[in-house]
């Protein structure tokens, strides 16, 4: 797990200077309301449909584009992860979201920091005293597997994304 934890730990600190240079953007990212959480988990399917979405406990005013990067966060660490992408980025346009294309360049970076807002959550507890360090020993591994997908595969997911570039 040390590989993967000081893997981790670097990532957080690029991170960290990632939300310094947007916090600094001008003009900013768009922000709405957004449900923070919305992924496979939480979302209730009917016949092929949405027919219901759960926990709303992370509902936020955030950058609009961390909808979308919440979602496909844990596509990336996904055996053949690229289907899953494109079908989630096509129903995010059917459903009318659309991205500038400074959120589209930002988006692998961001889904990145998602990931890494996991390794902190858990890490948090287990420092607080709320939970072990297992759940997060068990997860190091496929959080770190996710992020470096993404430095692979940066370039496709990007190009990926101008489907819904405005």
């Amino acid at each position: 797990m040390r590989g993967d934890i000081s893997f981790l730990r670097s990532a957080i600190a690029r991170a960290e200077a990632l939300i310094a240079r947007i916090m600094a953007m001008q003009p900013p990212l768009p922000t709405q309301l957004i449900n923070a959480d919305l992924h496979t988990d939480n979302v209730l399917i009917r016949d092929g449909m949405v027919s219901g979405v759960l926990d709303f406990e992370f509902c936020a005013v955030d950058w609009r584009v961390m909808e979308l990067v919440v979602g496909v966060s844990k596509y990336c660490g996904a055996g053949n992860p690229k289907p899953l992408l494109e079908e989630y980025v096509a129903g995010y346009k059917e459903g009318g979201g659309a991205l500038t294309a400074e959120e589209a360049a930002l988006a692998p970076q961001l889904v990145q920091l998602r990931i890494l807002n996991n390794v902190v959550y858990f890490a948090g507890r287990a420092l607080n005293g709320e939970d072990s360090i297992e759940p997060l020993r068990g997860r190091a591994g496929v959080y770190a597997q996710r992020c470096q997908w993404l430095d692979k595969n940066e370039q496709y997911f990007v190009a990926l994304l101008q489907a819904l570039v405005a």
